[in-house]
């Protein structure tokens, strides 16, 4: 199992407050995070606490389009899910396969008034289940290569650009039989 997040006084952090580098650098290089030439913010997710994932199966990251093959050949990162738009898809594409699946609408305008009331709890509830909806076909694919993955396979990426696409996906239990409705039906 690994081992608990040696940082976890940051959340306490105030975060208009900046951190100094030498805490960004330890961070950034010490799990989950998976330092990565000309990448950012990549984090193995069977690497964070608790998870159920194996080690180097999937990771997450914002940018990995400009990283090389090669070294994303060193990691064992073979298939890219992308969860993000056709514009962001064409502008920078990825450097390996990709599983790409457009949405099946485009996402409802931000309303940022909505984020005050409740600490923005009802308003991101209703974000990650738009979102879930909208990119259901492309979460049904990166289920179905996790359930056909075999040993040896290699693994896979998640591409997004906001942490809510990704977040979404990995919505709460108590949202779990509403998530596979949508993924599935």
């Amino acid at each position: 199992m690994p081992a608990p997040f040696p940082h976890a006084d940051l959340v306490q952090t105030d975060m208009t407050i900046p951190l100094d580098q030498a805490t960004i650098h330890q961070i950034l290089h010490n799990p989950p995070f998976t330092p990565l030439p000309r990448a950012i913010n990549i984090r193995d997710l069977g690497l964070l606490p608790t998870s159920p994932l194996p080690p180097s199966l999937i990771y997450r990251s914002g940018a990995i389009n400009a990283a090389s093959p090669a070294a994303l050949a060193d990691l064992g990162m073979n298939t890219v899910l992308d969860l993000r738009s056709e514009r962001e898809v064409s502008s920078h594409p990825n450097p390996v396969p990709s599983i790409w699946v457009p949405g099946t609408k485009p996402p409802t305008p931000i309303q940022m008034e909505r984020f005050v009331d409740a600490s923005g709890v009802p308003a991101y509830a209703d974000m990650y289940m738009e979102i879930a909806e909208i990119c259901a076909p492309a979460f049904r694919r990166g289920l179905e290569w996790v359930r056909d993955w075999e040993e040896g396979r290699g693994g896979m990426v998640v591409h997004c650009t906001g942490k809510q696409r990704f977040s979404a996906c990995l919505s709460s239990r108590e949202d779990y039989e509403r998530s596979v409705r949508i993924l599935c039906f």
